[in-house]
């Protein structure tokens, strides 16, 4: 948490982030209203960008996965194999309060493609959300 603020303090001094908001307010827009959270400056610099793929992301197995209470929609990003996902998705993970899952692979398997664990990935999801429904 202290090196995700430390960031954000570099994006505001850049003039990339907006002003602070107080811990309720920022739990009460991201409740209320999750289009209002800005997440989506492109006026980040590359530099700092790169900083928030150095800050470990909760992962946890997808057969652990749970939805957060009051979460109604859910944003799933995949990166390739070789290069991952951008550090632009990181920071969105980060202000997002995103998780990374892990899909364990058994039989000397070292990866799955990106269509196999997507598949994996979303079908766990829905499972998910059609029990909140």
């Amino acid at each position: 948490l202290e090196r995700l603020d430390e960031l954000e303090s570099l994006e505001r001094e850049e003039g990339s982030a907006p002003e602070e908001e107080n811990e309720d307010e920022k739990h009460d827009n991201m409740e209320n209203n999750p289009e209002e959270v800005d997440t989506t400056s492109t006026h980040v610099s590359a530099e700092i960008l790169a900083k928030y793929r150095s800050i470990p992301i909760a992962s946890q197995p997808y057969h652990d996965f749970s939805l957060n209470p009051g979460i109604k929609e859910v944003v799933v990003v995949v990166g390739g194999e070789t290069e991952g996902v951008s550090n632009a998705a990181y920071r969105f993970c980060h202000k997002l309060n995103g998780s990374r899952l892990h899909i364990p692979l058994r039989n000397s398997m070292n990866s799955l493609n990106v269509v196999s664990a997507s598949s994996v990935v979303m079908f766990t999801i829905q499972q998910h959300l059609l029990k909140k429904s």
